[in-house]
C-alpha cells in the first residue's frame, strides 16, 4: 500500500541504506516507483543504544549529517525518498528540523512515512 502512495508523489530519486532489509523495502518500492536508486552506506543502521546515549556516537551522527548536507546542496529540484531504519531516520529528522540529534526523541513506526519539504538553506518543514 505504501508503494502505491509513493507512486503518486512523483519521486525521482531514492537513497537507501545498503543493509538487506532496507534493500528489500526498496525492491518493493521500485516495482511501482520509477526512480534512480542510490544505495548509501552512510544510511546504515545505528545501534539501538545511540538513542539512549547519543553523545557516545558523534562519528555516526556526523556521518548522517554529512549525508544531509550533501543532499541539501544538490541544485536540481526533485522529490527524494530516503529508505532507512529507525535511528538513522530519527537523526535525519532532527538535523532537518534544526534539533540537536543528541537531544531528539523522534520515533517512527515500521513502514512509517515522514514527509519533509526543503524550503531553502536551513529551512525545512
Amino acid at each position: 500500500m505504501l508503494s502505491d502512495r509513493l507512486k503518486k508523489l512523483n519521486i525521482n530519486k531514492i537513497y537507501s541504506s545498503d543493509i538487506s532489509r532496507c534493500k528489500a523495502t526498496t525492491d518493493i518500492i521500485k516495482k511501482k516507483v520509477n526512480a534512480k536508486i542510490i544505495y548509501d552506506k552512510s544510511l546504515r543502521e545505528v545501534q539501538g543504544f545511540v538513542k539512549d546515549n547519543p553523545s557516545k556516537y558523534p562519528k555516526k551522527i556526523n556521518t548522517i549529517k554529512k549525508f544531509w548536507d550533501k543532499l541539501t546542496k544538490e541544485k536540481e529540484k526533485r522529490n527524494i525518498l530516503i529508505v532507512g531504519s529507525g535511528n538513522v531516520n530519527r537523526i535525519l529528522l532532527a538535523i532537518a528540523m534544526g534539533v540537536n540529534p543528541k537531544k531528539s526523541r523522534f520515533v517512527q513506526i515500521p513502514s512509517g512515512l515522514t514527509h519533509l519539504e526543503f524550503i531553502r538553506k536551513n529551512k525545512t518543514r
